[in-house]
């Protein structure tokens, strides 16, 4: 970071992380059991994750070390931590004990503060592990969130191709997106649990004629929008989209639900996207504000700053129209 940025004016966009929380129960029903797997220390999978230690430390320690004991779990934990390395944490200070599972990222801009044309752009992540789940739904969790963590590229609402088609299509099937992360977890279960419990699991019935998990058939269920269609087409509408912009979407009954708004996730997404673009907006119209009160200082001539507020009005009657009427 460049030291001649000055972080006096800071605005916080949060990120769609709500929606990347899965709905455990609308998932996986009924078929998750408690069991005990490995010899050298016993499991109680139905019991509390939070009795796997005095303090909050020590229950992520110890939640991660039943993870390693996958070896796609071990993989995982390992892509996840060189990721926080290099963003200069140790991945355990990252995941905290939350209210949901969710991957919880924050996109800071910082300008310069006496040219608000200027902007460095950070991220920052936490994972949160649901405090309600039981060791088993709490391990898969930790799975599924730090694929999110380690593959899903960040997107930025700022940038004027930040558009609802492809951020639905990336939400779910993009890299590290929710199709990326359900194989994961489906991966971890069957390496960790019994073979009695794999065979009634939903993963078990997601694989192809190889017995191998298939990808395609994850990403088909979470197109599946089911009596949310109509509502799904509709909304669609306001951004000048078809239900032909998205092939994969069927009204097969919805099974995969996103906790944060209580439909599917296509449907899910493009609300989040509109709730993004509506925080970028008024960040953004917050940011031409504090430009015009600086150039009101300065003299005339600097013709370089003017073209580049011109630009930056420009580009924001092109993003915000739909959601900010001021300027």
């Amino acid at each position: 970071m460049e030291r001649r940025f000055c972080f006096l004016f800071i605005f916080t966009l949060l990120l769609t992380t709500s929606l990347l929380a899965q709905d455990n129960q609308k998932i996986w029903g009924n078929d998750r059991k408690a069991i005990t797997v490995f010899t050298d220390e016993r499991y109680e999978f139905n019991a509390s994750w939070l009795k796997l230690g005095k303090t909050n430390q020590d229950r992520i320690e110890k939640l991660i070390e039943l993870l390693k004991k996958s070896s796609t779990g071990q993989k995982i934990y390992s892509k996840a931590k060189a990721n926080a390395i290099g963003h200069g944490h140790a991945l355990e200070e990252l995941i905290i004990i939350g209210e949901s599972s969710l991957t919880d990222t924050t996109l800071i801009r910082r300008y310069l503060s006496t040219d608000m044309t200027k902007v460095n752009y950070e991220t920052r992540s936490l994972i949160h592990i649901n405090r309600s789940h039981n060791l088993q739904d709490a391990v898969l969790d930790l799975a599924h969130e730090l694929t999110h963590y380690s593959f899903r590229s960040a997107f930025n609402p700022y940038l004027i191709n930040f558009n609802l088609k492809d951020f639905i299509k990336n939400t779910i099937e993009g890299r590290g997106g929710e199709v990326d992360a359900y194989l994961i977890e489906c991966k971890v279960f069957k390496e960790i649990f019994s073979q009695n419990s794999w065979q009634s699991s939903n993963c078990a019935r997601l694989v192809d004629d190889q017995g191998q998990l298939s990808r395609e058939k994850i990403m088909q269920k979470f197109y599946q929008v089911g009596n949310h269609l109509s509502d799904f087409k509709k909304e669609l509408g306001g951004y000048q989209l078809q239900l032909n912009d998205f092939p994969q979407v069927t009204t097969e009954e919805a099974q995969y639900i996103s906790s944060a708004y209580g439909v599917p996730y296509p449907l899910a997404a493009l609300r989040e996207y509109a709730s993004i673009m509506q925080k970028s907006c008024v960040n953004d119209y917050k940011r031409l504000s504090k430009n015009r009160e600086l150039n009101g200082r300065r003299p005339a001539a600097l013709n370089e700053i003017d073209e580049r507020q011109g630009q930056m009005v420009n580009e924001f009657h092109k993003r915000c129209a739909n959601y900010f009427s001021e300027i």
